[in-house]
């Protein structure tokens, strides 16, 4: 197969739709806000690619620098920055992207989030709205509707979101949008943690998520 490797051009247009605002203590899966799968897809590109997250300011926000999982820490306000590398067929660095939101604010009143964030749960037991007293043992995902670990969206969860969740894991292939959001089972960020519980689910080690 002929490979197709991405274009200055093309990664001009990768790019962040808008955060907005975040709670403190709420975690927040960054990479679904970024459209490089959309890109790739668009383009039939071929390339693997690799994102270094960082944060402007640690004592705000912190955020893992291998998955993108960010959590605010206190009030204040930061710029996500995801630095993108795409890697040819024999693993040879190519294009290299550097793009940076535009302002999120962390804060500890709901009333300031972002209308984007809209399906709501507890962190503890993936339960009630946020109406609660406890703000800041809320985790938000910004899918309303997803059914957790339906992750190609067929109504069911079998081996097959097992495998895509396994290939995001592995990146083989990267999940983004409504079927990332699918795949984190336990509300931390996707992980081999999220495999096992949709593995365990579908061999009927356990009956529920």
């Amino acid at each position: 197969m002929k490979e197709v490797h991405l274009t200055e051009e093309q990664g001009e247009k990768i790019e962040f739709e808008k955060v907005g605002a975040i709670l403190k203590g709420q975690s927040v899966q960054m990479s679904q806000f970024l459209n490089v799968e959309e890109i790739i897809g668009a383009n039939g590109i071929t390339d693997t690619y690799e994102i270094k997250w960082a944060v402007s300011d640690e004592e705000v926000a912190s955020i893992d620098t291998v998955s993108g999982l960010l959590k605010g820490v206190k009030e204040g306000k930061i710029k996500v920055k995801a630095v993108i590398t795409f890697f040819d067929g024999a693993g040879k660095a190519g294009e290299t992207v550097e793009k940076e939101t535009e302002i999120v604010t962390v804060t500890s009143n709901g009333s300031n989030l972002t209308p984007s964030l809209t399906s709501v749960k507890r962190s503890t037991d993936g339960g009630a709205t946020w109406s609660v007293s406890d703000k800041s043992k809320l985790t938000f995902t910004n899918y309303f509707g997803v059914k957790k670990g339906d992750i190609d969206k067929d109504g069911e969860i079998t081996m097959n979101d097992v495998i895509l969740c396994l290939n995001h894991v592995s990146k083989k292939k990267i999940l983004t949008g409504e079927a990332l959001a699918a795949a984190d089972v336990d509300g931390n960020g996707v992980s081999m943690n999220d495999v096992i519980k949709l593995l365990n689910f579908v061999s009927k080690k356990n009956s529920d998520l």
